[in-house]
């Protein structure tokens, strides 16, 4: 009796989409190479920026260090040390008077961090400063007119059942956008616009509102929800924001050259390198 024939499996074959998405990868590669390879990058920052990206499209950036720390990324270039006497230092003369620990002040060698807690700039659950608000910041202005960098101006809230105490409603949980932010953002503004009618230069000034998403303490504890009500001052030789402050190179651009962003391009026919001054 014949033995049936066994049926020879085929080997396994690579889809057709993985070829085409492989295919689309190293056609994108090699033009982001091609890009870098026949552009001057202006800026220090940029060439870190570019490498980073490429590096997040294959899964090898790593998470961003605290604002404090002193890991270095590459989506972070610093230019140097806080110049003394145009940083936030003088500000830690407040302290000696702050019997309630409503100030703090934290920093490293690029990072300077001068927090005010919210009971010191409003009433409770307001957003418009009170008089004893208006009269602090008074002594923040000098400062804050000489710093060599611009500062970010952040505002951080409790809990929302904390912020509005009787006014809150469980509803609020799934407002959109979130009180807190809301909340954390028009106190900002009005530390803002106050700091600009009394002569702060509006490039020396960022602002944002992060609401109750960046807690400082336990909002599980009276101490923690009280730390978490805040108004911080970030000066961050690291910043994105640093840039178009820094020292930027004299470019001359010949008809032969065309100019996107921060990228020169040659046209294939100009052999000459770019003409950068330092």
């Amino acid at each position: 009796m014949a033995k049936k024939r066994e049926k020879k499996q085929a080997p396994p074959q690579t889809p057709g989409w993985l070829l085409t998405f492989t295919g689309l990868m190293i056609l994108i590669m090699a033009f982001f190479v091609y890009l870098v390879t026949n552009a001057s990058l202006m800026d220090e920052r940029r060439i870190r920026l570019a490498i980073g990206s490429l590096l997040g499209t294959f899964g090898m950036a790593t998470a961003k260090p605290d604002v404090l720390g002193v890991r270095e990324m590459v989506d972070t270039v610093h230019p140097g040390p806080i110049p003394p006497d145009h940083d936030l230092a003088a500000l830690k003369d407040l302290l000696w008077d702050d019997i309630e620990e409503d100030l703090q002040f934290v920093s490293n060698r690029f990072v300077q961090i001068f927090s005010v807690n919210t009971a010191v700039l409003f009433e409770p659950g307001q957003t418009a400063l009170s008089p004893e608000g208006r009269v602090f910041l008074e002594q923040v202005v000098p400062v804050l007119q000489t710093v060599a960098s611009p500062v970010q101006i952040a505002g951080h809230t409790s809990i929302l059942r904390d912020e509005f105490a009787a006014d809150y409603q469980v509803e609020m949980q799934d407002e959109i956008p979130d009180p807190s932010w809301a909340l954390s953002l028009f106190r900002t503004m009005s530390v803002y616009q106050f700091l600009l009618e009394r002569g702060v230069p509006v490039d020396n000034l960022r602002m944002e509102g992060l609401g109750r998403f960046q807690p400082r303490g336990n909002p599980q504890t009276p101490e923690g929800r009280r730390a978490n009500r805040r108004v911080e001052f970030i000066l961050d030789r690291r910043a994105e924001s640093w840039s178009p402050r820094l020292a930027r190179p004299e470019v001359m651009v010949t008809p032969e050259q065309f100019i996107y962003r921060d990228f020169i391009f040659r046209f294939p026919d100009d052999p000459a390198p770019d003409p950068i001054r330092p």
